[in-house]
């Protein structure tokens, strides 16, 4: 406590006189006299008389603060007079090994305290808590930039899933080992296919995927294969040149017993094209394909013509499709277009006797441009009380007028 005391006194001190120096003479107020400086001692003649012991050192003279500069203040004298007798008897050498000791003692203090360390990175993403739809497009698309390693990992998290994608999962795993010339392994991948999955939709195509797979004799990439993808170069350019000639082509290479990715690539160049014949082969595609890629892929492209009639095919599959998975897809691309006839066709599926999952599905895809008209609508009609909390959440996030005029309408 003494040594804070003093260091806090030596801090004003020092204030002080940086103060006073920092500043131009100041001026002495009339009623502060100065102090008279003590007449000097005459230096006595040198003589050859006998040295003298020599006189005890003159004690020092007292601290004399300068007077207060002028700031416009009217100080008390007094107080500065106070401040002077107070620092008249202090040690200052005293003071400033004092503050020197408590200064180490601070520094030593610091130096043992631990050293701020950054935070932690957050973790490394958890692949698991990716959904397996995710997974599985992740893995597609890494294949369709031949990087087979990789959509090998992806493709693993949808097998351990065991879910709905599993038997499509084994078949791109499959290829992928084949175009890494791991032949045994992607052999007994898809002998594991049809023995689990018998009744697979997938089963046709992984038997054909085995005899090019045999017919590789050790080699990465087959020479059927090489002429796939010279058929593929060759149509892409007649598309663009004379399409009505490369529909029919398109189409019968469709139908033939092709590999599915060749498949897949041929309905990609079919859907460049805007001719009426090519959304027909599209639409067969979409409704009639044995592969459920294929239909998945069909339904994309016909959302991506952006015509009435290619909506009003979405509508009927988002209608009439049996499988739970194709059905929510023609739904949330059906919603995409945002088009008048695209929502009545989504209100009057969700009015039918369709399940609650469909009728969730209807609801994701109208608040996804914020179709509060709709979902009002929807919403007032509503008896089941799960889909109503569902769709006043929805439209509680919104702040369209129809909106915050059926929160009011609750309120009442």
């Amino acid at each position: 406590m003494t040594r804070t005391l003093v260091a806090a006194l030596v801090v004003c001190a020092s204030a002080h006189v940086a103060a006073a120096q920092s500043f131009p003479a100041p001026r002495v107020r009339p009623n502060r006299p100065v102090a008279p400086v003590p007449p000097v001692a005459p230096v006595p003649p040198i003589t050859s008389a006998p040295p003298v012991a020599p006189a005890p050192p003159a004690p020092p003279a007292p601290f004399i603060a300068p007077p207060p500069f002028e700031l416009g203040l009217d100080i008390d004298p007094s107080v500065f007079t106070s401040i002077d007798t107070a620092l008249a008897g202090i040690d200052v050498a005293g003071i400033q090994a004092a503050a020197k000791d408590a200064l180490a003692s601070l520094e030593f203090a610091f130096a043992q305290q631990p050293f701020p360390q950054p935070p932690n990175p957050p973790n490394p993403p958890d692949f698991k808590g990716i959904s397996q739809e995710a997974s599985y497009e992740q893995a597609r698309s890494l294949i369709e930039r031949d990087q087979y390693d990789r959509a090998l990992q992806a493709l693993d998290r949808v097998i351990e899933r065991r879910g709905n994608r599993t038997d499509a999962a084994m078949y791109w795993k499959a290829y992928s080992l084949s175009k890494l010339a791991r032949v045994p392994e992607a052999l007994s991948v898809l002998s594991d296919l049809e023995k689990q999955f018998g009744s697979s939709p997938w089963v046709k195509d992984a038997r054909a995927l085995a005899v090019e797979v045999r017919q590789q004799s050790g080699q990465t990439v087959s020479a059927d294969s090489a002429d796939d993808e010279i058929k593929l170069l060759a149509l892409r350019g007649l598309m663009q040149s004379d399409p009505d000639t490369g529909v029919p082509i398109i189409e019968k290479m469709l139908a033939g017993n092709g590999s599915v990715r060749v498949k897949d690539r041929a309905l990609f160049v079919l859907s460049q094209s805007r001719s009426a014949r090519a959304r027909d082969v599209i639409t067969n595609v979409a409704r009639t394909a044995s592969n459920p890629d294929l239909r998945m892929r069909a339904i994309r492209y016909l959302g991506m013509r952006s015509e009435p009639e290619s909506r009003q095919v979405l509508a009927q599959i988002a209608r009439t499709e049996k499988d739970p998975e194709m059905q929510r897809s023609a739904i949330r691309i059906l919603g995409m277009s945002n088009q008048p006839d695209a929502v009545d066709a989504l209100k009057a599926i969700y009015a039918s006797d369709a399940p609650i999952e469909t009728r969730k599905a209807v609801v994701d895809a109208l608040s996804m441009h914020q179709n509060a008209a709709a979902l009002v609508a929807l919403a007032r009609a509503e008896k089941n009380a799960e889909l109503k909390t569902e769709l006043v959440r929805r439209l509680s996030m919104m702040r369209a007028p129809e909106a915050r005029d059926y929160m009011l309408e609750l309120l009442k």
